[in-house]
């Protein structure tokens, strides 16, 4: 029995059994690493390889469906809780791994030195999967790269407070995006990160987000491609500009975490 999931939006992704097969991407072999490092120190919320050849890979299914971009039935603040727990004890696992010399990984735009650990990229809520009220994992490690924990965080907050226009689907103020951003560094730790010019950083991970879609979209790799096809990362500039318009909030509620 075979299912067929409908929000890949960068590759074809089957679950086949308890195992999902998907297209081998552009720097599986990065990722792989990585995956096998998580399974070898225990961490609970990846999926663990099972098989890949030169095409494909299967990995473990992880029970449970994704989250809305727009949070729907799991705005509650603890979620915020969780996920801010869940990337801290990520980036931990972490601590200390290197990619073996020569792994390719994504390039980021604009990304800010530092590569103090490998960074998921893009733990959003359409990468969390949930089972009812419980958090079962993260899913879609293909674009890790090393980076910083303030550089993962940057994308976390955007996406989960999340950091765009207020309107009908996204109801929460500037005031309350913010405190959600602050909620979720304050779960994960502010002892580990350095939030000065944080508000800075998250616009250069929304600028990176829109930059890498046309840059690699435009040299038709795999699942960029699609990404640039559809315009979706359009998004970013309206998510940038009300980011400016309401710096001031922003700057403010990291303030109180300093």
């Amino acid at each position: 029995m075979s299912e067929v999931f409908s929000d890949g939006n960068m590759a074809d992704v089957v679950r086949i059994g308890d195992r999902v097969r998907k297209q081998r991407g552009t720097w599986w072999t990065a990722t792989e690493c990585v995956l096998n490092h998580l399974e070898h120190v225990g961490y609970a919320w990846s999926p663990r390889v099972m098989d890949a050849d030169e095409d494909w890979v299967e990995l473990s299914y992880v029970p449970g469906r994704t989250i809305e971009a727009d949070l729907s039935g799991y705005r509650d603040e603890r979620w915020l809780d969780i996920i801010g727990r869940r990337i801290r004890e990520y980036h931990d696992a972490m601590e200390g791994f290197r990619l073996p010399k020569g792994s390719e990984t994504v390039a980021w735009p604009h990304q800010p030195s530092g590569d103090t650990i490998i960074c998921h990229n893009d733990l959003s809520p359409w990468n969390t999967v949930v089972n009812g009220d419980s958090f079962t994992g993260f899913i879609d490690w293909d674009l890790i790269s090393h980076g910083t924990r303030e550089w993962e965080l940057a994308w976390a907050c955007w996406r989960w407070a999340p950091i765009y226009p207020q309107g009908e689907r996204i109801p929460s103020s500037a005031e309350d995006q913010a405190r959600r951003c602050a909620r979720l560094l304050t779960a994960y730790g502010i002892d580990a990160l350095v939030l000065e010019g944080f508000v800075d950083l998250i616009d250069t991970r929304m600028r990176a987000a829109v930059d890498v879609v046309e840059i690699l979209g435009a040299e038709s790799v795999p699942g960029f491609d699609r990404l640039l096809a559809t315009g979706m990362h359009l998004s970013g500039h309206d998510d940038r500009a009300w980011l400016t318009e309401h710096r001031s909030t922003f700057e403010h509620e990291f303030a109180k975490l300093s």
